[in-house]
């Protein structure tokens, strides 16, 4: 085999090369697309949001001094409530953390027959959909009398 020929163990051929790129560059936009959208969303006034402009015509950052100095009745306890929320999802992750590396370890040192799959039945619950969710909630709101 001459040296012209001969391919290294890690590389491809342009073609996989240039669809890796271009599928990079969907992936990029389709995760950056909500987040474009939601700054597009907050700097427009209200009357505006419902436009079809991909930039608005007249940005303003008044719908964040709204939030900032909890100028509208409903953003009252703005700071309360995300500090509220800071402090139960760094609890819960703790918390977490916590209960799945003792469970971990204990998998692990007492060799339970079929313990891989114990310890990786949590990573089967993201296998399901979060739109499977609706049903059970919506029976759940239903049995609260909530709907």
């Amino acid at each position: 085999m001459s040296a012209a020929t001969a391919t290294l163990p890690g590389s491809t051929s342009p073609g996989r090369q240039t669809l890796a790129a271009l599928l990079g560059i969907v992936i990029l936009f389709w995760t950056l697309l909500p987040i474009y959208n939601m700054v597009i969303v907050s700097l427009q006034s209200n009357d505006a949001i419902f436009s079809s402009n991909i930039w608005p015509k007249q940005p303003t950052l008044s719908t964040y001094h709204t939030v900032v100095t909890e100028n509208y009745w409903y953003l009252e306890d703005f700071w309360i409530q995300m500090l509220n929320s800071l402090l139960v999802g760094v609890g819960t992750a703790l918390i977490v953390v916590g209960i799945a590396s003792l469970a971990s370890f204990a998998i692990t040192r007492l060799r339970i027959r079929f313990g891989w799959l114990l310890s990786n039945a949590a990573l089967l619950t993201y296998v399901i959909p979060a739109s499977f969710l609706a049903i059970p909630f919506y029976k759940i709101m239903d049995g609260y009398h909530l709907l």
